[in-house]
Parts: structure tokens; C-alpha cells; sequence
């Protein structure tokens, strides 16, 4: 009986022993960071309340993005309420901020822009809404509006190709 109640405790301390070195050996050190992709290229734009906003006013936060136009019958909506959701969610979270950039431009004015705004109940703070012009174009990761001849479609009126 003795025996094995010390049999028990020298396995017991082996085994707390290889879980102490096992940590140590990782040196309790957190995962690299993932690589850098790309870099967000400096812009500056007017904020629908028409106040100016830029990736200065952005640094040292978390943000999300999303790229939509307020007569789009697909997707836009749908991302929209994901974005409300997510206003929701971190509410209380100061550094995380929501950005949602208009690419149409000739419809979406700053008054078009802030009545979208309201039907989501964006936070001036906190969801922020943009019409796309001039260095707002930048900021899109790929093509998002194509010119398609056939459809009667100019380069400017945006489409879910």
C-alpha cells in the first residue's frame, strides 16, 4: 500500500515536472504576429456629418471595414446590419471603430449618407460612414466597380460583378 501511494506521487511529480518544462521550453512566449499583407494607403475624407476624417484618426484602433452604396438591393444591406450588430457588440469597446465607405460617390452625399446612417442607428462614434471620392477610391482592395459596355454600365456605377 505504501508502496504505491509513492509510486503514485513519483509519477505524479514526473509528470508535473514535464508540464513545467514542456511551458519553460516554449519560454511562455505569445505566437508571432501574422504577417503584414499590405499597409492602408493615407487618406483623407469628409465624414457624413461632414466633419474630415482620416487614417490618422484611426491608427492605434481596431477597425472594420466595409465597402457598400445606399441603392444597392443585394448585399449592402445585409453588411449594413452586420455592422449595426457588431456596433452592438462592442459598444463599450472604445478602440474598436466601424467604417463603412460609400463607392457611389454621385449618389451617396454626405445627406444620403447620414439618412442610411440613421436606418442603422450608427454611432457618430462609433460606425462611421463615407462617400467614396477622390482618395476614398484608393482604400479598395481590388476592382469593385467594372465598366461592362453591354449592360449599358459606366466605370462609375457600381455593380457585384
Amino acid at each position: 500500500m505504501m508502496t504505491q501511494k509513492l509510486l503514485m506521487l513519483f509519477f505524479g511529480g514526473i509528470l508535473i515536472l514535464a508540464g513545467i518544462m514542456f511551458f519553460y521550453g516554449r519560454g511562455w512566449q505569445a505566437d508571432p504576429p501574422p504577417p503584414l499583407l499590405s499597409e492602408v494607403p493615407e487618406f483623407t475624407l469628409t465624414e457624413r456629418s461632414d466633419r474630415p476624417f482620416g487614417l490618422d484618426d484611426l491608427r492605434g484602433n481596431i477597425w472594420i471595414a466595409d465597402f457598400i452604396f445606399t441603392t444597392c438591393a443585394g448585399p449592402c444591406p445585409i453588411m449594413s446590419q452586420r455592422m449595426s450588430r457588431l456596433q452592438s457588440d462592442f459598444a463599450n469597446a472604445a478602440k474598436v471603430k466601424l467604417v463603412s465607405f460609400s463607392v457611389d460617390p454621385e449618389q451617396d452625399t454626405p445627406e444620403v449618407l447620414r439618412a442610411y446612417a440613421d436606418t442603422y442607428q450608427a454611432q457618430p462614434d462609433k460606425f462611421l460612414v463615407f462617400p467614396d471620392r477622390g482618395a476614398g477610391n484608393d482604400l479598395r482592395s481590388g476592382d469593385l466597380r467594372h465598366e461592362d459596355q453591354r449592360a449599358g454600365r459606366h466605370r462609375h456605377q457600381p455593380d457585384h460583378p
